[in-house]
């Protein structure tokens, strides 16, 4: 009986949407982190590369631009890769659930009034 969970724990450390799992939060992070690791390092190189080519005008405004790109790709990526939990509602107050009582009270009382007539018109119609 002591060897039944390890069994079972066992089974779920091999199960393969475990696995999957694991894979994507790896590729997840990867991709929220990578792409803009490699574009800013790029626009780094180009800005401290540019004042060795003076020739080439436009790099330093490639590698600021470069560099900008990867923080807003950052920015996006992690904004869409973010779980957002919604906040649980607020307590209902003493006098609104006293209302939704009575509410349903009424609602109860209309029901079987309206099943009651109904009854009572049935049994005319089918005994006249």
């Amino acid at each position: 009986m002591v060897e039944a969970p390890k069994i079972e724990e066992n089974k779920r450390a091999s199960d393969p949407d475990r696995i999957e799992r694991s894979f994507e939060r790896v590729a997840t992070t990867k991709e929220r982190v990578g792409i803009p690791a490699a574009t800013f390092a790029i626009g780094a190189v180009a800005l401290i590369v540019s004042p060795h080519y003076t020739a080439v005008w436009i790099l330093p405004w490639l590698g600021a631009a470069l560099i900008f790109a990867a923080l807003a790709t950052y920015v996006w990526l992690t904004s869409r890769s973010t779980i957002r939990v919604q906040l649980p509602p607020p307590p209902m107050s003493v006098e609104l659930q006293g209302q939704l009582l009575w509410m349903r009270d009424q609602v109860q009382e209309q029901t079987v009034w309206t099943r009651a007539t109904l009854e009572s018109l049935l049994k005319v119609r089918r005994s006249g």
